[in-house]
């Protein structure tokens, strides 16, 4: 095998039989020929041995087996792959997904021509048959922290250095456990950039780990994650430095966990206390609210420092889903943040003379709309489906079909999503060319942040 390996790609697998070749297909095919491909089988207990060991004949200058002598979970398989590993470079892959050929080629040769230690990029979310693709971080953003960008270990390729020198190893047997370190990563990572293409294909499966009702699953972040990540936090003396940004990812864990919990409706008081109990070392701990409101909306922080600080007001405010998804209507954004936007819709409006609209029925886009219906603001309301459940209340009759954008002469859409605003963004440039088509989240950030 060659020694002067640019980029090794680890491959932690599980169980994998029904859908690992394609994802080592995906590897071994790309277009830059110096790689390493390192699959850990995890103690799997399907035929993801034999299959790996095809791969091996077929490709030895290639592919890598080692087993894990007991079950390390993600995690631990990660660590043994990249403590194998010799590649100047390390990218991930979980075994039910699959890479752009062109990944290790062009996002390699950036990284080395701009000397970065970590270069993130966009991937493709894969529901069936349905592709859909997101760009979680934008280029402006690439020095500033956001929970939502990066979290997980596929979603950028970093120098193996980075881990090695600063023993930053993933937690094993732990759910979730690149929440628990990727964001550390970057802390130590001098210089990170921002590929302009998707090249990770996230497979979305009805039968997959991160969609099973899995209580202790669900629960990872609170019990496992983020006491793990603040403790190493603190080990490494980061806290002093980064305490915002902690505070932060804290804050969007929590909130996630109980918006989860309160979907798959097994949010008792038992589990509330028992979550609080492993929280217990945030009790001298005060998230600064200061940073929290400008990056979440209201009913959010409201459901954070509730849990946190009031649990009995917890549990009397938030006892379903149901009672949440109204509360977030109804509270909408902190008005400091409305009336920034509000006014710099209005102006951008006057002095483009042009018509402007809101794209998404979710509820973070009505809450925007309901709050600035509040503020004597009125915006129409664009999504695929009209959505005419009660607890849109006011907001209904002003949201429109995808196929009313032309009819009523709209000439720019503000889209109320990160996620999926690159698929809306092609959609309507599909079929509405003439359309402008803007992110309103990140135009929110901008506001609050000058």
């Amino acid at each position: 095998m060659k020694d002067n390996i640019a980029v090794s790609i680890i491959v932690p697998i599980y169980n994998a039989e029904h859908f690992l070749k394609k994802g080592l297909d995906s590897c071994v095919n790309q277009t830059m020929q110096n790689i390493e491909i390192i699959c850990v089988n995890d103690v799997s207990q399907d035929s993801s041995a034999l299959i790996i060991e095809e791969y091996v004949k077929k490709y030895p200058n290639k592919i890598i087996h080692l087993d894990c002598a007991e079950k390390r979970g993600q995690g631990g398989a990660r660590n043994q792959g990249i403590l194998h590993a010799r590649g100047e470079y390390l990218c991930f892959m979980d075994s039910d997904d699959y890479l752009d050929l062109n990944l290790c080629e062009e996002v390699y040769a950036e990284a080395k021509k701009q000397e970065a230690d970590m270069a993130f990029y966009d991937f493709i979310r894969v529901d069936g048959e349905q592709e859909y693709p997101v760009e979680l971080i934008g280029e402006e953003e690439i020095d500033v922290w956001y929970s939502h960008c990066g979290w997980a270990v596929w979603m950028q390729m970093v120098k193996r250095e980075v881990i090695l020198k600063n023993g930053l190893f993933l937690p094993e047997n732990m759910r979730s456990d690149d929440d628990a370190m990727v964001h550390l990563w970057k802390y130590y990572a001098q210089k990170r950039i921002k590929m302009h293409k998707p090249y990770y294909y996230y497979v979305c499966r009805n039968n997959s780990l991160t969609n099973k009702i899995n209580l202790s699953f669900v629960m990872a972040p609170i019990i496992g994650v983020i006491p793990y990540r603040f403790q190493v936090m603190q080990e490494k003396g980061l806290l002093k430095n980064f305490q915002a940004e902690s505070d932060l990812m804290i804050a969007k864990d929590i909130y996630r966990t109980l918006v989860r919990m309160l979907k798959l409706g097994v949010l008792t008081s038992d589990i509330i206390l028992y979550m609080r109990q492993k929280l217990e070392f945030l009790d001298g701990h005060i998230l600064d609210e200061s940073i929290l409101k400008y990056n979440l909306q209201q009913t959010e922080l409201n459901i954070v420092k509730d849990f946190l600080y009031h649990t009995e007001v917890f549990l009397d405010r938030y006892y379903d889903y149901s009672s949440l998804k109204k509360m977030r209507i109804e509270q909408g954004l902190d008005r400091e943040v409305l009336e920034k936007l509000s006014d710099f819709l209005v102006s951008v409006k006057k002095e483009g003379k042009c018509n402007i609209a809101i794209w998404g029925a979710g509820e973070k886009s009505l809450a925007i709309i309901s709050s600035l219906m509040k503020m004597g603001y009125k915006f129409d309301v664009f999504d695929n489906a009209k959505y005419g459940q009660d607890v849109w209340e006011n907001c209904n009759k002003y949201i429109h079909s995808f196929e009313e954008l032309e009819s009523r002469r709209i000439t720019k859409v503000f889209v109320a999503s990160d996620f999926y605003f690159k698929a809306i963004q092609k959609q309507i440039y599909v079929r509405y060319p003439e359309i402008e088509v803007v992110n309103l989240i990140r135009i929110i950030r901008k506001l609050v942040n000058k």
